[in-house]
């Protein structure tokens, strides 16, 4: 089978890990999976920086990752030739169109080495292509919540045929828009994001990851994973941190922009305890998990560019419940959906950094409940796996 997207692989992007997990859970299943993605300048660079992209994304060897060059939107995002690129697109012939699309080659490839089904997350390109004129079977993912999207419109014009096995997405936020659309509603199915559960066995405990990690034993740690953006709650971390001298607090991930802006921000306002490591291999993140006795996880609270509030499903989150350390985060709807206050996680209101650095302070010195909260976010984490879930769509679409 092919697992499809319209690119950032290799990335720093959490939708690229999701997209190489899901490759692995179908191949975990026992599929023979080729990953089919576009290729611009961003992932060529990056590719050239990694030495494996299997191991970036901690996913078996046996999937064949295979790359479509985008000729034409090659540098992309390059903001001064942007608007050179809209122009010809609109002049261009309909064979150049063909070899300036690299998701309509995506799609041919499919049709031509005879796939049985072809899983596809983007904005529905592929699945538009495939079904219309390749008959492709086909199961979409989307987490897009405007359904007036060009190619998303296409894929929901498409979405009666028969070789338009399903649509996958991540809320019932979602799928309530997605009908409304026109998508058959049995032909949609609402599923979390996953994690990677095998990741999160056999790591060495405490003690042992911050030796490998060159970190403190004898301090209090508390963690961060991700970007560094501001909606991301780094200015609270910062501010928690400095409420709590006692402890490290260790940002792992960021591009180096953020990380310097950061930096001189702790500097100038004289927060001494702060630790950024730069960008790590998803497959790293268990190990800086487990080093941690608390794992923190704010947000701004009007987070609307990097995520919607209503609908996201955070990768991050889950990563963190299946380290089976205590989480301590904001009360925002894409929290609160998986996690109880009190029960497996601590949620601090939006903006109160009195009560973030309470809880912060709380689960660091009561170990009870640090224990409790923790036991039971990796019992609620534990129906997440990426294979399951892989299991799940291919029972509800192509059984």
């Amino acid at each position: 089978m092919a697992v499809a997207t319209g690119g950032d692989i290799p990335s720093r992007r959490a939708h690229s890990i999701a997209v190489m997990k899901m490759a692995n859970g179908f191949h975990k299943l026992g599929h023979d999976v080729k990953v089919l993605t576009v290729e611009r300048f961003s992932e060529n660079k990056m590719k050239k920086k990694m030495k494996d992209v299997h191991d970036l994304y901690g996913v078996d060897h046996a999937i064949q990752i295979v790359y479509f060059r985008d000729y034409f939107y090659y540098f992309e995002n390059f903001t001064p030739f942007d608007h050179v690129f809209r122009l010809l697109d609109k002049v261009m012939s309909r064979k150049l169109r063909y070899i300036a699309d690299p998701e309509r080659r995506i799609s041919d490839y499919c049709r031509e080495h005879e796939f049985d089904l072809c899983y596809y997350r983007g904005y529905g390109r592929v699945a538009y292509y495939n079904v219309v004129k390749n008959r492709v079977p086909t199961i979409m993912e989307s987490h897009i919540r405007n359904t007036n999207n060009p190619d998303l419109r296409r894929a929901v014009k498409v979405s009666h045929s028969e070789y338009f096995k399903g649509l996958v997405t991540i809320s019932e936020v979602l799928k309530r828009e997605f009908v409304k659309a026109g998508v058959p509603e049995e032909k949609i199915l609402v599923l979390s994001s996953g994690v990677d559960l095998e990741a999160f066995q056999h790591l060495p405990d405490t003690k042992d990851a911050r030796e490998m990690l060159n970190l403190p034993l004898d301090k209090k740690i508390i963690v961060y994973t991700g970007s560094l953006f501001p909606e991301k709650g780094i200015k609270q971390i910062l501010l928690v941190a400095e409420r709590l001298p006692e402890a490290l607090f260790l940002l792992v991930g960021g591009e180096p922009k953020y990380i310097r802006f950061w930096k001189n921000y702790a500097d100038s306002h004289g927060i001494r305890n702060v630790r950024f490591t730069g960008f790590v291999s998803n497959k790293m993140i268990p190990i800086y998990l487990v080093a941690a006795d608390v794992l923190l996880m704010p947000y701004e609270k009007r987070p609307a560019r990097i995520m919607d509030i209503e609908s996201t499903s955070p990768l991050k989150l889950f990563e963190y419940m299946a380290s089976k350390k205590p989480i301590v985060s904001t009360n925002i709807p894409a929290i609160s959906r998986y996690v109880t206050h009190g029960v497996d996680g601590l949620l601090a209101e939006p903006g109160n950094i009195n009560q973030l650095t309470d809880y912060v302070r709380l689960v660091m010195e009561d170990i009870g409940l640090a224990r409790k909260l923790s036991e039971n976010a990796y019992e609620k984490v534990k129906a997440l796996d990426w294979r399951e879930r892989c299991r799940k769509i291919l029972k509800r679409f192509c059984s």
